[in-house]
């Protein structure tokens, strides 16, 4: 899990909470200073790898954040299904072809 603080224009912060939630972030605190907002949240690192050029779009270019490692958690047991799956998928083509 990364804690992400980012600064956004105060027209784009909907649209950055609601990204937030899909990528299964946790909003932690959103603070105002004049016409940006700076949100700090909980995400999932695996979720903010595509995050820079998402941010950017939303944002109009106007957007930035910064991530640093938090805690390790749990994941959740509908992605770890699907993880294992593809790993044994993985592993099976590898040894038809090998």
């Amino acid at each position: 899990m990364m804690a992400v603080e980012i600064d956004a224009p105060t027209d784009a912060v909907g649209a950055v909470m609601g990204d937030l939630n899909g990528r299964r972030g946790r909003i932690v605190t959103v603070n105002a200073s004049d016409h940006t907002e700076h949100i700090k949240a909980i995400v999932p690192l695996v979720e903010l790898l595509t995050y820079a050029p998402v941010l950017n779009a939303m944002t109009g270019g106007r957007g930035s954040y910064v991530m640093d490692f938090a805690r390790y958690d749990e994941v959740p047991r509908e992605l770890s299904v699907k993880i294992v799956e593809q790993h044994k998928s993985d592993r099976h083509a590898v040894a038809a072809h090998g």
